[in-house]
């Protein structure tokens, strides 16, 4: 039998670990500031596990985890590197609009213990 991705990200339960990386704009897990599928990944009533999103300055689409599906972890771990994004880290921090850096997403939310690794 064949599945979607849909269906077989459903049938995977609650993950154990997330390691997500962040992008020098604040996107994470390919759900990039200013895309047109970003409300969506962000949706935590969506119902969906993973969303199509075509980022604005790649030329091809990807698939993206949605934030609910992201969530659904006993644990998230974000892992960065460079100066660069110790910034945008701190900027994400200092912020809360989600939609202009998606990172915050993660960083603000109550639903999964969070970690975060940064190497220089």
């Amino acid at each position: 039998m064949k599945l979607n991705a849909q269906q077989a990200l459903a049938e995977l339960g609650t993950f154990t670990v997330v390691i997500l990386g962040m992008g020098d704009d604040g996107h994470t897990a390919s759900l990039f500031p200013g895309s047109d599928a970003l409300a969506a990944g962000l949706d935590m009533d969506s119902g969906r596990d993973c969303i199509a999103v075509t980022p604005l300055h790649a030329p091809h689409q990807r698939m993206s985890l949605t934030l609910p599906r992201l969530l659904n972890s006993q644990q998230i771990v974000i892992h960065i590197s460079g100066a660069s994004k110790q910034q945008v880290l701190s900027q994400a921090e200092a912020g809360d609009d989600v939609m202009e850096l998606p990172i915050r997403s993660i960083l603000q939310q109550q639903q999964a213990p969070l970690s975060i690794y940064w190497a220089k």
